[in-house]
């Protein structure tokens, strides 16, 4: 897979635990750079091609792009309808038990209904997804660290969005080097294809990286 731009000098290319790292010092070029991937991103036209195999492939349907690595898109409502789904799912190839637990609580809320010394009554339960529902199933992230956080963004959005790269603008600014390299490991356990978009260079190279360098005046090397 090759991600190309007409102001870049030749595509970034993506192999097998590697990762490509793209600095940009020049601050306009850094902002257009960013700014037509995330349009593609959402659907609109930009300069950048994403290839494979000789072929164009599409980079709405293909790239997740993260510009604030604090806050990993885990919890939009896109995500949790697609949590639901797989629940529901995980529910109906389990008909004895969801028909188990749709009549306990169906009994139950009849016997609270009793209780109540007035004439209420309460919806039932009819479906695996009327249970789902009720559960508000969602990804819990209270005990991980932001980078276990990324990670299973890019699981998620590979599994449930079928996204093939994933792009992070100023990642190292916020993480450790003993964080990076953690980060480093799992993305290549996972076979993961990511590119860092940096406005400066931030720690020595790490012989996993591909760094690409363009300057203040704009030449790369």
């Amino acid at each position: 897979m090759m991600l190309a731009h007409p102001l870049l000098r030749s595509p970034i290319e993506f192999k097998e635990n590697r990762v490509p790292v793209l600095i940009v010092e020049n601050g306009q070029l850094f902002r257009r750079l960013i700014g037509d991937l995330l349009a593609q991103e959402n659907g609109e036209p930009g300069e950048f091609a994403l290839s494979e195999n000789a072929g164009l492939t599409e980079i709405g349907k293909n790239v997740q792009m993260t510009l604030n690595p604090l806050f990993p898109e885990l919890d939009g409502r896109r995500i949790l309808t697609k949590i639901q789904q797989m629940a529901v799912t995980a529910a109906e190839d389990q008909p004895a038990k969801t028909a188990e637990c749709l009549a306990a609580l169906n009994d139950y809320g009849a016997v609270l209904t009793a209780a109540i010394p007035f004439n209420v009554t309460f919806s039932e339960m009819e479906s695996a997804d009327d249970v789902v529902k009720a559960l508000a199933f969602r990804m819990d992230t209270e005990e991980m660290s932001v980078p276990e956080q990324l990670l299973e963004m890019m699981r998620l959005h590979r599994e449930c969005f079928r996204k093939r790269l994933f792009v992070f603008v100023n990642l190292k600014s916020f993480f450790s080097e003993n964080e990076i390299t953690l980060f480093y490991q799992s993305v290549f356990y996972e076979k993961l294809s990511v590119l860092l978009l940096e406005s400066g260079q931030k720690e020595p190279v790490r012989p996993c990286e591909e760094v690409r360098i363009i300057d203040k005046d704009l030449c790369e090397f």
